[in-house]
């Protein structure tokens, strides 16, 4: 497995280097989950849930930025969540799960891709349709450019390899891991983002802080979770997902794709963060998606 370093004092693993780049630009150099108001809380030692771990890059920059944060990283795909585990094996505040998170609990097929285990999903139909988009926009684009495309280079289809998976509500996760509030809740789940947020109790609602979503905006995605994050009692903003030139690197992330951040925060959210979790030891990789899980 690749070992990545940002010449900055990080070092990971990543199953991917050309994916693991992206990300770490996505998530390091353009902060793109702390906007809006969203943040890590510097104080204390807050509870941070990252739902969609992939190789746990957004839970190192939560650690970059408070050392004492509390992190629950979840991560379904097997190739990512070895990575995740050794990313985070420094941090006995850090713990990792293999699981899905959606509205009820049970067990799905979860779709890997080697090339880009940030995508795995269980929406395929959804994910091959994105490439679709993708490798028509960089033909039209002429596939100018240094850095990635969000979803991949827009090259052939891959085919996948389908695990089985446990799935369970958040609700239910965090009861069991005895975390009774969330002062960040991160949520990037190729496709099942709506599905997660439906399956937070009426109960547990008020004990999240502060949310960021990515959202593939196709069947009103974008509105029910905007909607949704509303009734919940949060201010919600939402930016589209753009690309460009930052340092020299080129994002890549056509219209076309329908990708948005949705940033929620609670007026109470400069209070000092919650401290509610029981730590348990971890797991270890660096460098520049449109989309994680």
């Amino acid at each position: 497995m690749p070992l990545l370093d940002d010449g900055d004092g990080l070092a990971f693993e990543c199953p991917c280097a050309e994916e693991a780049e992206f990300l770490y630009e996505e998530i390091f150099v353009r902060r793109s989950y702390l906007q809006e108001g969203v943040d890590v809380p510097r104080d204390g030692a807050p509870t941070i849930v990252d739902l969609g771990a992939n190789i746990g890059l957004f839970a190192l920059l939560a650690l970059r930025l408070n050392p004492s944060a509390r992190i629950v990283a979840v991560e379904p795909a097997p190739p990512a969540f070895r990575a995740l585990e050794r990313n985070l094996s420094h941090a006995p505040s850090a713990r990792c799960v293999r699981l899905l998170v959606r509205e009820r609990g049970g067990e799905a097929a979860l779709h890997c891709f080697a090339s880009a285990p940030g995508e795995s999903t269980c929406h395929p139909r959804e994910r091959r349709m994105q490439r679709a988009r993708l490798a028509s926009a960089v033909r039209r684009g002429g596939g100018e450019g240094l850095g990635r495309a969000a979803g991949g280079g827009g090259g052939d289809e891959e085919p996948s390899a389908a695990v089985r998976v446990r799935a369970v509500t958040l609700s239910s996760l965090l009861e069991q891991m005895g975390v009774h509030a969330v002062d960040l809740l991160k949520v990037d789940v190729e496709g099942d983002e709506l599905r997660v947020l439906r399956g937070i109790s009426s109960a547990r609602w008020p004990t999240i802080r502060q949310v960021v979503v990515e959202v593939h905006d196709i069947n009103h995605r974008l509105g029910s979770i905007r909607s949704l994050l509303r009734r919940h009692g949060f201010r919600v903003r939402s930016l589209p997902q753009h690309g460009g030139v930052v340092q020299g690197y080129n994002m890549v992330i056509p219209e076309e794709l329908r990708l948005w951040y949705v940033y929620a925060t609670r007026p109470s959210t400069a209070n000092s963060p919650a401290r509610t979790l029981c730590p348990r030891r971890r797991k270890r990789a660096r460098s520049d998606h449109g989309s994680s899980n």
